[in-house]
């Protein structure tokens, strides 16, 4: 007996659209809870992310929350799956994050190796469309100092996913 498979790219700039939406509720939830971003900040924010992943230069996000003394407290870590059909969809939840006067929530965003290629010509068209400045730190995604959580979700359109993990 043999089996043979091939895989096609079967999502669209649409389906990239309806998972990045996910990862803008998360975010305003969190922002919320936290009392650290404004809806519109995160909604400026959200829509930088969701344009880079719709032209393919998202690989991970990452969503840290630091207290009032710059410690990282809280994390949520977004990687990109181009081959999601082996997870399950799921609505965003689980952002009660811990309200933290005088701390800073932020979001790094990781580019794909396609982004990293780009000509400085091409990055600087690319970021006139962008809300924002976005500066290219250097993270450890590990989050050594942080516990892996349990309830992390998965967010998936017709093949591309986002897979959530949370640390604490």
């Amino acid at each position: 007996m043999s089996f043979s498979d091939t895989y096609t790219q079967s999502y669209t700039t649409a389906d990239v659209g309806k998972v990045l939406d996910c990862f803008a509720a998360d975010f305003d939830g969190i922002s919320q809870s936290t009392g650290l971003r404004t809806r519109e900040d995160v909604k400026a924010l959200s829509a930088d992310v969701k344009l880079m992943a719709q032209l393919g230069h998202l690989r991970e996000l990452d969503l840290c929350l630091y207290d009032a003394a710059g410690r990282l407290i809280r994390a949520a870590k977004y990687e990109v799956q181009t081959e999601a059909g082996s997870l399950v969809a799921q609505r965003p939840g689980g952002n009660m994050w811990p309200q933290t006067p005088g701390g800073l929530l932020r979001v790094y965003m990781k580019p794909t190796q396609g982004w990293q290629k780009l000509g400085a010509a091409e990055k600087q068209v690319l970021d006139k469309r962008l809300s924002r400045p976005w500066s290219h730190e250097s993270l450890d995604s590990s989050f050594p100092t942080l516990g892996r959580a349990d309830d992390g979700r998965s967010y998936v359109s017709n093949g591309f996913g986002l897979q959530r993990s949370t640390y604490r």
